[in-house]
């Protein structure tokens, strides 16, 4: 019986000292993966905040990363309270596990600015102002996503009479379908 007890209170306590990873269904080369390896190492927690380009990720958000590839990303690392200060916001006041994805230049805030068609400006406007979208979403014009000088050029010669539907790509169908470039958003424009 007290042998028993002492397997049950060693087994309790081995659980309860190891280090808890983030719930991941991939054990390829995922991005949980990856940050799964620094809480193994040390360096990081399943309690730590994940930032994507400077955007905290929500927890219930992570099991949709499962599609991110470590070539998604330039880095991945863990910033102390100061370099997290630094390099994201002045009001962190923790550690931080940042993740620098891969930049497209044809997807550059510089081509939204350029918009001017009044009814995408607004959405646009509006879905970034409820958290979400970015300011650089994905725009796809009749199921093709629009890209570098296309992003303005083809959405300024839209009429608004011309529209036929707008919606927002839910998150899991986003990331599935157009991979890290879908965590900006992906607004769908259908004309008539």
């Amino acid at each position: 019986m007290k042998k028993s007890l002492f397997i049950v209170l060693a087994a309790l306590l081995l659980i309860s000292c190891s280090k808890k990873l983030i719930p991941n269904s991939d054990d390829g080369n995922a991005l949980i993966r990856i940050i799964n390896e620094e809480i193994k190492s040390g360096n990081a927690n399943h309690k730590m905040p994940i930032y994507i380009d400077n955007v905290e990720v929500l927890k219930k958000d992570l099991i949709l990363f499962n599609t991110f590839k470590s070539k998604d990303f330039t880095a991945i690392k863990v910033l102390n309270k100061l370099e997290a200060k630094k390099a994201i916001n002045t009001k962190i006041n923790e550690k931080v596990i940042q993740v620098t994805a891969f930049k497209d230049e044809l997807f550059d805030l510089k081509y939204y600015t350029k918009i001017d068609n009044e009814l995408i400006e607004k959405t646009i406007a509006s879905l970034f102002e409820s958290g979400q979208i970015n300011r650089n979403p994905i725009l796809v014009l009749n199921g093709i996503p629009l890209r570098g000088d296309d992003i303005f050029l083809k959405i300024n010669s839209i009429k608004k009479s011309e529209i036929k539907s707008i919606s927002l790509l839910k998150k899991q169908a986003a990331y599935a379908i157009y991979g890290i470039r879908g965590i900006n958003g992906v607004i769908v424009i259908t004309t008539k």
